[in-house]
């Protein structure tokens, strides 16, 4: 089955970045979802990115 058949016979799947509730409320409506728990990188002080680069 091609991909575009595939997407008519099975409808599109939302990819949610963050916040849960997003992907709660498209669940709640049926929608198939891919919840990704992702936040952006704290902004750090440049004593704690120094010691933290050292780490890696």
């Amino acid at each position: 089955m091609s991909t575009l058949s595939h997407l008519l016979k099975d409808g599109p799947i939302a990819i949610n970045l963050g916040l849960e509730g997003f992907a709660e409320a498209l669940q709640d409506q049926d929608v198939h979802v891919l919840h990704v728990n992702w936040s952006p990188r704290p902004q750090l002080d440049e004593e704690t990115k120094d010691l933290l680069d050292q780490l890696l």
